[in-house]
């Protein structure tokens, strides 16, 4: 079977409250596993034996796991038990919402809540893009984990990761909901918030990347206008969020809350200037089809 993230057992890879009783979270995610297993094979009319269920990654709001049935494969995320119950089911809620608008959004296909009375657990389902490449950073440098042939950490060499950047600021101003004048907020980086398809290559060109770069998380909001939207990206971006405080002097940032990697402000207006564009050609594409219907 194909490398599909971590080859390991995924209970140490539990981010807990204090209190919580490590064996019995494993148990209880095995079950509530087991339980989607049995909801998933019900809905489908394929037996349980049809139906694999496997780790592959962990974040600290979710764990990730791979479900695969014949030739079909979808991601399920388990919240991790530092989060309060309900926080999948909101973030599931944002990742539609924005994808509505910008469809490399990776949008749920379904959210599933425990039936059991021992404990209470939540999980989103969403397509998997098979062996992406989560963007995020070791010792400070931008790169991506490859699944393939085993988990390992590659950085973004020469101008890759230049554009690479300027690309994920790109992103967020094409999700920019104008309609309610809401942008994404507590963008994590550092967390994986952003995958590249596996044919993605190492390359200079912004459109090709773009092209392969999807949106996988979605935790809050930011209320503002797109200027102001704008203005707090160009504010936050050129710092490192984990140690230090914004050009203005704000230490709680609303956008970029965890990037140790800062981008230079070439790398931030080159990306809002993307993102404008995108936006632009957007609109004109939607005002054209309305004309002709």
């Amino acid at each position: 079977m194909d490398n599909l993230g971590i080859d390991d057992d995924y209970m140490v890879f539990y981010i807990k409250n204090e209190g919580t009783l490590l064996a019995d979270e494993y148990v209880n995610v095995k079950l509530f596993l087991q339980e989607y297993k049995n909801h998933y094979a019900k809905q489908n009319g394929v037996s349980n034996k049809a139906v694999n269920i496997r780790f592959i990654n962990w974040g600290m709001e979710a764990q990730v796991f791979v479900l695969s049935c014949k030739k079909e494969l979808l991601t399920l995320l388990v919240g991790q038990p530092r989060i309060k119950f309900g926080t999948i089911k909101h973030q599931a809620k944002l990742l539609s919402h924005f994808n509505k608008i910008d469809n490399s959004v990776i949008a749920p296909v379904e959210y599933f809540v425990s039936n059991s009375n021992v404990y209470k657990k939540e999980l989103m389902v969403t397509p998997y893009v098979y062996q992406a490449r989560c963007i995020s950073t070791v010792d400070e440098n931008l790169g991506m984990y490859v699944p393939e042939p085993k988990y390992h950490f590659s950085t973004f060499k020469g101008t890759a990761q230049s554009v690479v950047k300027s690309c994920m600021i790109a992103k967020l101003i094409s999700c920019y909901d104008a309609k309610n004048s809401v942008g994404i907020g507590d963008v994590q980086v550092l967390s994986g918030d952003f995958i590249l398809d596996k044919s993605y290559k190492q390359t200079n060109n912004y459109a090709q990347t773009l092209n392969k770069l999807s949106l996988i998380a979605c935790r809050k909001t930011v209320k503002c206008s797109l200027e102001e939207y704008i203005n707090l990206i160009k504010d936050e971006f050129v710092v490192n969020s984990r140690q230090g405080t914004s050009l203005l002097g704000n230490k709680k940032f609303k956008i970029n809350t965890n990037l140790d990697s800062p981008l230079s402000l070439d790398e931030v207006e080159k990306g809002i200037k993307l993102g404008l564009e995108i936006r632009k050609e957007r609109e004109e594409k939607n005002t054209l089809t309305k004309s002709l219907t």
